[in-house]
């Protein structure tokens, strides 16, 4: 298999609620993409600034009387969620919106993983989009590897 992307990816809060697109190139003639995915931390240590998170997300949502239904203890503990999509030559290929912070994605041409469509790998630039949903840790770092396997070779 022949690394075509593999890179540690650093988000903060001003990343929250963005979608951030990683460009990449798929050569001719392979026949398999793996996507490997992870990051961390996946829960905040400071059970006192997902309280405070969790009331200003009431407050913006739910402005005056409207929030007054809302326990923020109820919404802990608070999660940073990070989601994939893929897109190759041609347009969407698939997404990855999961909870888990650490997952392994196959794209062939007679199956994928679930999300992804099967299909062949046409060689051209391919676009991953990092899907910031929440981000409720000071800082996040993700590892993102993609490696792609030629006809011939065999599978992992």
């Amino acid at each position: 298999m022949d690394k075509v992307f593999d890179r540690t990816l650093s988000f903060t809060r001003e990343d929250n609620k963005k979608n951030i697109p990683i460009p990449f190139f798929v050569p001719e003639g392979v026949q398999a993409l793996r996507i490997c995915f992870s990051y961390s931390p996946k829960l905040p240590d400071d059970r006192e600034e997902q309280l405070r998170l969790a009331e200003e997300n009431i407050r913006r949502d739910a402005p005056g009387h409207w929030g007054d239904e809302y326990e923020a203890q109820s919404y802990l503990p608070l999660k940073n969620l990070l989601t994939l999509s893929l897109d190759d030559p041609f347009g969407y290929r698939g997404a990855a919106h999961r909870q888990d912070p650490e997952q392994e994605h196959w794209i062939r041409e007679d199956s994928a993983s679930p999300g992804f469509l099967p299909g062949k790998l046409p060689e051209g630039s391919y676009r991953l989009t990092v899907s910031v949903h929440a981000l409720v840790t000071e800082t996040c770092e993700a590892q993102l590897l993609v490696e792609a396997m030629k006809r011939g070779e065999d599978d992992v």
